[in-house]
């Protein structure tokens, strides 16, 4: 029962909604509006019913009124309208671009005040001040890029070249300091070289120390000028540290 109660809704609301049902209920209530005033008069029922069934059913006028002529204005109204209203439409919109542009022309031909142009022209220098100053700070910015870039570059050439030299002098880092506790002091004898190697360096071993202080010597990287004088650096050595960039 209620799936039957629930069908019956749906098609009433389907043709509720129906736009051929709309149309066709205001058409049939244009054509029998003399119906509906008898219908909602203050004549009494008796007397409705008799002058309805006289007036309204006794002639061919009354299926005219109540199928076909409501029927055919509401395919007209459908069907037939769309193509009138088309070309009306066309011809609104027309008319609004139309407007709009003579708005448009008069706005554009129409004089600025002094005040406004003063005001154009200082808003134009703001921005153009604001341009500038951000166009500046952005080649400020791009300069100190370039040179973190530059230092960065010069860093990684250092690196490499100390990389280069690591094959060469073993254990590289170490052995630079050595020379470059030789360079600080420019002639040292071998104890207090040995002495400054310990506290400078990761090792406490003497051993060690005079191990790093042989390995430059034999690759001509320090010397004694003769037996038991102090170490200097050498030419290789000197240049060494000149083209690494460790000493000026």
């Amino acid at each position: 029962m209620n799936e039957l109660i629930n069908s019956i809704k749906l098609n009433l609301y389907d043709k509720a909604t129906s736009p051929l049902f709309g149309y066709f209920f205001v058409s049939w209530c244009a054509w029998n509006y003399q119906f509906i005033l008898v219908v909602f008069s203050s004549m009494k029922i008796g007397e409705k019913i008799i002058y309805i069934d006289k007036t309204f059913f006794q002639n061919n006028w009354y299926w005219d009124s109540t199928l076909v002529f409501p029927l055919l204005t509401t395919l007209g109204v459908i069907f037939i309208l769309p193509y009138l209203s088309t070309p009306v439409y066309k011809f609104h919109k027309k008319r609004q671009e139309e407007l709009v542009n003579l708005k448009q022309e008069i706005e554009n031909n129409t004089l600025l005040t002094k005040e406004q142009s003063i005001n154009i022209r200082r808003n134009i220098k703001e921005v153009k001040f604001e341009y500038e100053s951000d166009l500046e700070g952005k080649d400020a910015e791009i300069e100190d890029l370039k040179a973190l870039l530059n230092k960065n570059n010069k860093q990684k050439t250092k690196i490499k070249k100390i990389k280069e030299t690591d094959e060469e002098l073993g254990l590289e880092k170490d052995l630079i300091d050595v020379l470059l506790i030789i360079s600080k002091y420019g002639k040292i004898e071998e104890e207090p070289l040995i002495s400054k190697i310990l506290e400078k360096l990761p090792i406490n071993s003497k051993t060690k120390a005079k191990v790093y202080i042989e390995k430059l010597e034999n690759n001509k990287y320090i010397q004694m000028i003769y037996w038991s004088a102090p170490y200097t650096l050498t030419n290789k050595g000197r240049k060494f540290l000149v083209d690494n960039n460790f000493v000026d």
